[in-house]
């Protein structure tokens, strides 16, 4: 595996390759920093047994495409630019109780998951997204938490799964799905809006 500590890249960063460890640390990249980039007809996916980001600035776009990834976490992150972490297989976190955490995270671009799989609690936990979000064809297996996110312009939510399975149901808040209907409704996505709206009134039921 490999640790980068307290390091700054001024070329751009490159990485294909299977580890069984992967951590940057107090880091700061100057140009982009893509690991597992799917351009140049390459469609591999590559496996990281457990992948830690912290305090670290990404000030060009960064990519982490079609890994599979053991056990991951990432807090007090800033991405300038784009984030990609599109067909990304998140498996476990690093806690006791396994959820997949994004902590004080501030995303100023665009934030793409789409065709993501979270097969654990994914929390956004005071995190903030400044540009356009897609969740696009994204699985989510044992629920999402939105309730610290602070969302300043539209997520977009269309296709995804297993949100209103009864494992998310049961860890999802009536706030979260919340949200979720509302972005729907935004971009005119009525009939699975409507199905949230179900999900969020059998939440507050409950409470």
């Amino acid at each position: 595996g490999i640790k980068f500590l307290n390091c700054k890249f001024n070329n751009e960063f490159y990485l294909n390759e299977n580890l069984k460890f992967l951590s940057f640390d107090n880091c700061e990249f100057e140009k982009k920093c893509y690991i597992n980039n799917q351009y140049k007809n390459n469609n591999k996916s590559i496996s990281i047994d457990k992948m830690i980001i912290e305090k670290t600035i990404f000030k060009q776009n960064f990519k982490l495409h079609h890994c599979v990834i053991e056990k991951f976490h990432i807090e007090d992150t800033n991405f300038i630019k784009n984030a990609d972490f599109y067909k990304s297989h998140f498996k476990n976190g690093i806690d006791d109780n396994n959820k997949i955490l994004f902590k004080g995270i501030n995303f100023y671009e665009l934030a793409l998951f789409g065709e993501a799989i979270f097969d654990k609690y994914l929390q956004f936990k005071y995190v903030t997204f400044r540009g356009y979000t897609h969740f696009r064809a994204t699985t989510f297996n044992e629920g999402l938490d939105l309730e610290y996110a602070n969302i300043e312009k539209e997520m977009n939510f269309f296709g995804i799964t297993n949100l209103d399975s009864k494992q998310s149901e049961e860890k999802t808040s009536q706030e979260t799905y919340r949200i979720v209907k509302y972005q729907l409704e935004k971009v005119g996505n009525i009939i699975d809006a409507n199905k949230y709206a179900a999900l969020e009134l059998s939440k507050k039921r409950i409470s």
